[in-house]
């Protein structure tokens, strides 16, 4: 059964969460909103975005991501820009505790990075293997996405960054979890087909597959709270994209957010909003199964997923952190072992949102057997304009 072993309210707040941890340091962001532990996550001391990212001569804007390195003692924190680049800055646990969280290296990376043109960067995403840091984020201007890997040991020295990349014409390319001596990647390239990127460590060269699965009901997200407030409208940008992916032994699990309805308009057999999985088998590279974490009576949107397959631990697991809500139920963020039931609310009372449009769930070090995760929720608020309070947490747990 899983157990929340931390659960902590940061203040300030916000949405669009994520964490990452290592001994007694850890790391949290949200949308405009950074912050950083030396003492286990049991407080945090915020740090500017906006601050780190005018040295590089831009305005930050919104999306962060946080990731710790063991190999190389290092967090990696990601930051995108109001104008389009993205910033990736690093700092090894001593560097932040000796610094208060203000010694980071930090590596601009533009559209003369990418060999692009005017573009904007969005919605960032970051894992790592033995040798390689692995950054994807979506192209505004052009379409599709980027996914890009730089060499640990560069970013170990703090040295000039050689890496490569290549263009997808999928958008939301998620990076696998703990993906060890190869770079996986999945995306939706249609309602009933992914295409799973493999980039061997030992290699330069991309190898890609298409895997068929059970069509995704890909429209009509419409869950609406106690109060009649749809929680998941248009404009909460929900779509069918994947979000989660982890790999468990040979077996690479990706996780996105359903509908009810298919694109034709008829009914899927899933009453409500759902998060579906493919489990791929990586050696003979087709679909092993495809499950569903469903309720008749609410929603669930924004799956993370994360593994720990491949480190010191009794048994492997799959982790999974996601916001559900319905009629009855405000939107909560949530956590949880796949294939242990229940999930776990990490979040309580009424609210009007599930807070932004994704959740992460990390590893934690050195124990690899727990987990780490960030949510956040927007509470109900009465007054008149209406104040927006998030209440984001930190979240470690483990089975």
């Amino acid at each position: 059964m899983t157990d929340i072993v931390q659960n902590v309210q940061l203040t300030p707040q916000g949405l669009e969460t994520s964490a990452a941890n290592a001994f007694d340091v850890a790391m949290f962001t949200a949308n405009y909103f950074a912050a950083f532990s030396t003492d286990a996550g049991a407080t945090f001391t915020e740090i500017s975005p906006s601050g780190m990212m005018t040295l590089a001569g831009d305005t930050f804007c919104c999306d962060q991501r946080v990731e710790y390195i063991p190999s190389i003692d290092t967090f990696v924190w990601v930051l995108q820009a109001l104008e389009g680049p993205i910033m990736l800055a690093v700092a090894s646990r001593e560097e932040i505790r000796r610094s208060s969280g203000r010694a980071w290296t930090y590596y601009h990376l533009t559209n003369a990075t990418f060999r692009l043109q005017n573009d904007q960067f969005d919605y960032p995403q970051v894992s790592f293997g033995r040798s390689f840091l692995y950054l994807t984020f979506d192209l505004i201007v052009e379409g599709g996405a980027i996914v890009a890997r730089f060499p640990l040991s560069e970013l170990e020295r703090r040295a000039t960054l050689n890496g490569r990349f290549l263009k997808t014409p999928e958008s939301f390319v998620c990076p696998c979890h703990n993906t060890l001596e190869e770079g996986w990647l999945g995306a939706l390239q249609s309602d009933s087909q992914i295409r799973v990127l493999r980039w061997s460590e030992t290699s330069t060269s991309v190898n890609s597959f298409v895997v068929d699965v059970s069509t995704v009901p890909s429209t009509d997200y419409s869950t609406m709270t106690p109060d009649n407030t749809d929680w998941l409208p248009p404009t909460s940008k929900i779509q069918a994209n994947i979000t989660g992916a982890a790999r468990n032994r040979n077996h690479l699990w990706l996780a996105w957010s359903a509908g009810k309805k298919y694109a034709d308009g008829t009914t899927s057999r899933i009453p409500q909003s759902h998060v579906e999985l493919a489990i791929i088998d990586m050696a003979s590279q087709s679909l092993a199964g495809q499950r569903y974490i469903w309720n008749r009576d609410f929603a669930f949107a924004w799956p993370s997923l994360a593994g720990n397959w491949g480190w010191d631990v009794s048994e492997a697991h799959v982790a999974i952190a996601l916001s559900w809500g319905g009629p009855n139920d405000y939107p909560q963020h949530a956590v949880g072992i796949l294939g242990d039931p229940p999930l776990l609310s990490t979040t309580s009372g009424p609210t009007a949102g599930s807070g932004g449009h994704y959740n992460d769930v990390r590893m934690c070090y050195p124990d690899a057997e727990q987990f780490v995760a960030a949510g956040a929720v927007a509470p109900k608020d009465t007054s008149t304009p209406p104040v927006v309070t998030n209440r984001a947490n930190y979240v470690t747990f483990r089975r």
